[in-house]
């Protein structure tokens, strides 16, 4: 199997936490799956630097916390989705919250 077989050495994900330990656990877990490149922002607004780096810089899913300040995981999704601003409002986005009200969103 080559590089190109396995679209997952090729893809880059951005893992957005406020908590340290939760995002690098999360990046090595990713990285142990084989995950090509893994990138970290603490909180919504590095996120969005992130994501509005050069095109060849950005990641192709977030992962991203939930309970954030000072931009929680849905402000950060509501941006992707639906700002002027966003790079890509169709980018895959997975919310983690270690909340269990199933009324949270």
């Amino acid at each position: 199997m080559n590089d190109n077989d396995n679209p997952i050495e090729n893809t880059t994900v951005l893992v957005v936490d406020n908590d340290g330990e939760m995002r690098r656990l999360v990046a090595r877990l990713l990285t142990s799956l084989g995950v090509g490149r893994v990138l970290q922002a603490p909180d919504g607004e590095a996120a969005k630097q992130r994501l509005l780096e050069p095109e060849s810089d950005r990641p192709d899913v977030v992962i991203t916390e939930l309970d954030m300040t000072p931009m929680d995981g849905v402000q950060l999704l509501t941006w992707i989705r639906h700002d002027d601003g966003s790079p890509n409002p169709l980018i895959p986005v997975i919310l983690l919250t270690a909340r269990s009200d199933p009324n949270l969103i």
